[in-house]
Formats: structure tokens, sequence, C-alpha cells
């Protein structure tokens, strides 16, 4: 029996298997000189080409290159010694020998409280690496310098990060030598021509701006340069430049043909002529420049999106692992004292015991059933269509008068705007929202709940929700948006803790931000920020 069919005889929901089945794991023990593979879910079959019957059973080796095997055999051991989790990244053998890389997440599985094996949860980093690559050959192919700077004292110096293979001929320097270099030292003339206030003014305002044609000189090199400058998201300084001294000669050879009456015509029009292909060279040049902003873009937010998936993933083996577990040890406790024989005579207890068993019952197929729609949140697609916020927000606000009964409640809406986003995600999101602005009131005597939405300075969307009721300690906010976190007691206000996990799941789907703010017994503030 493999590990997962363990799982399941010890009471797991088929539907939960189901979910995580469709994440990309292997189980394999720690038999630390044979491992073998104990488990293999319908991810991995995706990503490998096996199936579960053909893999089940056969040594760790047929996964990957035999230079890891050491390597795969000291974290077997390390897991085993510390019981945490641990990240690598190997190189991996598909059924058809291709090789790919991946990201692996370790974690210690256990047997009665014993850690008998390890689950390997991986990421096919095979489409990240190839747009690395293809990053990395534009930048060195590009016929002009690039050169990346990093921000020191406050934006008023910068060292180099990177430069290419154009930049570093055109400089007559090596990125290996002034690496970590300040660019005041490696040119020492550029705050004489201005350029070192444009890297300032560009760090500062974020905009970009084109420094033009100027003559620098030291003791190096001399040349005729023009640099576009633009700040990446990360922070860094990109320069584009260009040696335009053929073309500063090129213009000035015009100038005395000019004044000599075009004495010759013929060279004159093809000095013209490469004047105007330097200026397509230029524009050409700023299209490609548009390319590797969207590459590194895209790169940024792989990266971000497999931070969002390792924290999540976190949170759902905490959930699966304590959790779920908590209702099965009362079904399972008061089973127990049911069969006992002073017991089964005693009716009020009967009826006390099954009672407490079914409740447990619920409670377990209630969590199974949010992990299942957390877990499908986060699979789906989103379908942007753009659509009334307001006539969202009053339709759950008329779907929630049996929740509110004969309460004395008060919604304040400001003019709420339009928003392009996935229509049914937004219905659970302020469905959530409001419905806890409800439930966290009830103990006022008037509740008030406000709800807002306005533009800021940069054309984003920010709507708030606010209600006057139970409040928190912002000294445990980040815990607002865990899986089955909770900061009061069910006897307090009933819930499974995964709604605000799956809000926070959706607004980041649509690149947006999601935050809090509260203070106790005086009430608190949801904010979403989208753009």
């Amino acid at each position: 029996m493999n590990n997962l069919d363990k799982s399941s005889s010890n009471g797991m929901h088929p539907s939960l298997l189901s979910a995580i089945e469709h994440l990309s794991f292997i189980v394999i023990d720690l038999n630390e000189q044979n491992s073998k593979i104990l488990d293999f879910s319908k991810g991995a079959e995706k990503v490998f080409g096996y199936t579960k019957q053909e893999i089940i059973g056969k040594k760790t080796s047929i996964l990957h290159l035999a230079k890891d095997t050491k390597n795969l055999h000291h974290i077997l051991i390390k897991i085993k010694k510390t019981k945490q989790p641990i990240e690598e990244e190997f190189f991996l053998l598909r059924k058809n020998r291709e090789t790919f890389p991946a990201h692996f997440h370790f974690h210690p599985y256990y047997e009665n409280k014993k850690v008998i094996g390890a689950i390997g949860i991986l990421f096919d980093l095979s489409e990240q690496k190839a747009a690395e690559i293809r990053f990395n050959q534009l930048f060195n192919n590009m016929a002009n310098g690039v050169a990346v700077y990093n921000a020191i004292n406050d934006g008023e110096d910068f060292e180099f990060v990177n430069l290419n293979k154009a930049g570093q001929k055109l400089s007559s320097a090596n990125i290996k030598e002034i690496r970590g270099k300040k660019v005041t030292e490696v040119f020492p003339g550029i705050k004489e021509i201005g350029l070192l206030d444009v890297f300032r003014e560009v760090y500062k305002t974020g905009k970009p701006k084109l420094h033009p044609l100027t003559r620098y000189k030291d003791d190096r090199i001399e040349e005729w340069v023009e640099n576009y400058v633009y700040k990446l998201p990360s922070g860094e300084i990109v320069a584009i430049y260009e040696d335009t001294s053929e073309r500063e000669r090129a213009i000035e050879a015009l100038r005395i043909n000019e004044i000599e009456k075009l004495v010759n015509e013929q060279r004159t029009q093809e000095l013209l002529d490469k004047t105007e292909s330097i200026e397509k060279s230029r524009k050409a040049l700023s299209y490609l420049l548009e390319d590797v902003n969207e590459s590194r873009a895209e790169l940024k937010n792989v990266n971000e999106q497999l931070e969002n998936v390792n924290r999540e993933l976190e949170a759902f083996a905490y959930s699966v692992s304590h959790d779920l577990r908590a209702p099965l040890r009362h079904i399972n406790g008061f089973i127990n004292l049911l069969l006992k024989p002073e017991n089964i005579e005693d009716k009020d207890k009967i009826i006390k015991y099954t009672d407490i068993i079914a409740k447990s019952a619920k409670k377990m197929g209630q969590l199974i059933d949010d992990l299942l729609l957390f877990s499908r949140i986060g699979r789906g697609a989103i379908n942007l269509n753009e659509f009334s916020l307001d006539k969202l927000v009053k339709e759950i606000i008329e779907e929630s008068k049996p929740q509110i009964n004969d309460r004395d409640i008060e919604f304040k809406l400001s003019k709420l705007p339009k928003l392009k986003a996935d229509r049914n995600l937004m219905n659970i999101v302020f469905s959530n929202l409001i419905g806890n602005a409800i439930k966290f009131s009830q103990n006022k005597k008037k509740a008030i709940i406000n709800i807002e939405g306005s533009n800021d300075e940069s054309g984003n969307i920010l709507i708030s929700v606010k209600d006057n009721g139970a409040g928190f300690n912002m000294k445990y906010a980040d815990k607002l948006f865990g899986v089955f976190q909770r900061l009061h007691t069910e006897n307090e206000f009933e819930g499974t803790g995964i709604g605000l996990a799956n809000v926070q799941r959706i607004i980041h789907k649509h690149g947006g931000k999601i935050w809090a703010e509260g203070e106790v017994n005086k009430g608190a503030t949801f904010y979403i920020k989208l753009n």
C-alpha cells in the first residue's frame, strides 16, 4: 500500500486526495543507500512522462542524473536527522531521458510520529531557464552598449552590476574587473558631462530620460556618446548607449561638403544614407528595449508566483497535518467511549456522544470543502470583463438579509467604480469581506459598515470595507490571510478561517494587493488595491 493509500485508510477524505494529486510530487523512503519511490502524483506523471504503475517501487536514480546521487543521499540524512524541510535544485530525467531543471521542496513524511520518508514537491523550471537564456542572448548580442547599475548612498552614486559585450568594447572595460565599482571611478568624467545627474533624476522619479549626444573624454577613452537611461522595477538603473563618433565625423564631413558647394554629390549622398541608417538603428534599439523590459517583468512575475506557491504549500501542509486531524481525533475518541461496556446501555451518553461525533464530521466536511475551493481558486483561469462593482455590492447586501435578521445595521456606500476583473471571483471576495463585517459586529447595538472606492494618483483603484465590530490586534495582522488562521475562538464567532485566504489569493491573481488595519473592539478596515 502506498503512502496516500495509508492516509486514506486513516480517514482522509477522497476529495482532498484528488486535490493533492494535482500537485507535482513524489514520495520516497529514507533507505539512504537504496531509496525507492513510494508514491507518484498525477502532476508528477505529467512532468516525468511515467505512469504511477511504471514508477512505484523503482529506485530514485531513474529520475535524476548520476552526479546528484550523493547530494540526494545527504538530503535524506538531513531530513531524517533534523525533521525540517529542505529546498534544492536538480537536473531531472523524463521518461524519454530528456533532462530538465527543477526546484524541489523536500518535506519529512510521518507515520506514527516517526519520519519514514520524504515528500518531494517539484516545480519544472524549463520555461524560466529558457527565458533567462533568451534574455542573456539578447543582452550580449545587442550592437549598443548596455550597462546595469545599483544605486548606492541613497541614489547619489551607482555601482556596476553588469555590462554587455558591446558595452565592454565601446568602453574598453572588462565587467569582471569593474563589477561592484562606482561608475564615478570607472568613468571619472561622467559628472562633468551631466550624465550622473541624469542617473540621479531617473532613480528618484522613475521616468526614463535621454541624455543627448555629448563628447566624453578621460585618460582611457574619448568618444561621442548618447545615453538612454531608465529604471527597472527592481530599482536598478540601465543605460543604453552608442559610440556616435563615426556619425559625428560623417556629419562634419557633410558640413565640409556643403561649404564646398557639394563638389562630390555621390559621397554626400552616401553620408546622408549612413546617417539615416543610424537613425533607423536607434529606433530599432528602442523597440528592443521594450522587449528587454517585458522579458525582465516576466521573469520577476515567475519568481513572485513561485514564492507565493511556496508559502501556500507550507500553509496547505500545515492544515492537512493539523486542522483536519482535530475532528478525526474527536470522532475516534467518542467512538471509543461509546464502545465501553458501561456506556452501551446509557441512552443519555449515547445521544450526547453521537451528537459530538456528528458535529465533528460536519466540521471536517466543511474544512475539506473550503480547502477544495482554495485549491480551485489557485488553478482556475481569470475571465476578465468590465462590470459595476456598485451593483455587485448591493446584490451581496440584499442576499445577506437572512444573516442580518432583525439586527440594526447601517450600510454606508460611496459611488463605487467599474472594475475590469473576474466578476465571479470578485463576488467571492466581497461576499467574504461584507459577511465578516456583519459577523464581527454582531455584539454592537448598532453596526455601521462603510464601503468606499476611489482612484489614486497612478490611476489604481482603491476599495475599503470598514466596520465598527470586534476588530483585532495589529500585532497578529500577518496571520489574517493564512489558511485556517483565526484571531477569535469559534465560540465567539463561527467559521473555519479560510475565507480571507481565498480573498487574498483572488486579489493576487488579479495582480493586486490586500491588507488590513484594526484595533480591538474598535473595528477593522480591509483595503484592496487593483491596477
